[in-house]
């Protein structure tokens, strides 16, 4: 099984760090959107969810949100999730009237950030978020709302200040780092081991070609190294 957490490198570190820097550090402001864009499978959530568990991301902000955006999403339920994740109680209520009033006092009491995970449209932040989280940044500043998204325009159609990273396939040196990680604690293994395999684990990614994401092939290849289908 593919783990995201076993994803390292140079690059995607040095992407933490700098976008957790953005974050923590930019002036007071009352709302501003961070877009991670870029095709399926590049590893948008990936780099989202280091951020959003970042020491200084969890220090910086009281109030933390993470929702993963549906193609077709319920409202209700939307806003019931989001008032949990940010500490409140939605009281079990239907009326999304109500449920905007409290996800607005929620995420008054303190510094926030909100992430949308995977968002294919502008309707979830438009009909549903944009109100509670525009009311609840004028009591405080400094907030953001993170997205993932492959749309390229959706921080525009946002009408928030926004910063937009594009999120790059793997390097040599992190696919290698990533396949390293799935090596067994074994001193035979050799260089004339994994060229063994190669053929085997080429013909066995031709057969795979729907895999959508470099991490998730490279998962493949290391399950043919060293897993116990060999």
């Amino acid at each position: 099984e593919f783990n995201e957490s076993a994803i390292v490198g140079d690059k995607i570190e040095q992407d933490t760090r700098e976008l957790s820097q953005l974050l923590t550090t930019s002036g007071d402001h009352d709302i501003k959107v961070v877009s991670i864009v870029g095709t399926g499978g590049m590893g948008k959530t990936t780099l989202a969810q280091k951020i959003f568990s970042d020491t200084s991301v969890q220090k910086h902000f009281k109030v933390k949100i993470w929702l993963s955006i549906t193609q077709h999403f319920d409202e209700v339920e939307m806003l019931r999730t989001a008032i949990k994740h940010a500490g409140g109680d939605h009281g079990n209520e239907h009326d999304k009237t109500i449920l905007t009033r409290t996800l607005t006092n929620t995420l008054s009491t303190g510094r926030f950030i909100l992430v949308l995970d995977d968002v294919w449209s502008v309707q979830a932040w438009s009909q549903v978020l944009s109100v509670p989280v525009r009311n609840a940044s004028q009591k405080q500043l400094g907030n953001w709302v993170l997205i993932t998204s492959r749309l390229e325009d959706l921080a525009v159609l946002m009408g928030a200040s926004f910063y937009q990273h594009h999120v790059s396939p793997l390097n040599e040196e992190d696919a290698w780092a990533l396949l390293n990680k799935q090596l067994p604690p074994s001193p035979s293994l050799s260089i004339d081991h994994l060229s063994f395999f190669a053929g085997k684990c080429t013909v066995r990614w031709l057969l795979k070609l729907e895999l959508d994401s470099s991490e998730e092939y490279i998962t493949v290849l290391g399950d043919l190294l060293f897993g116990n289908n060999m």
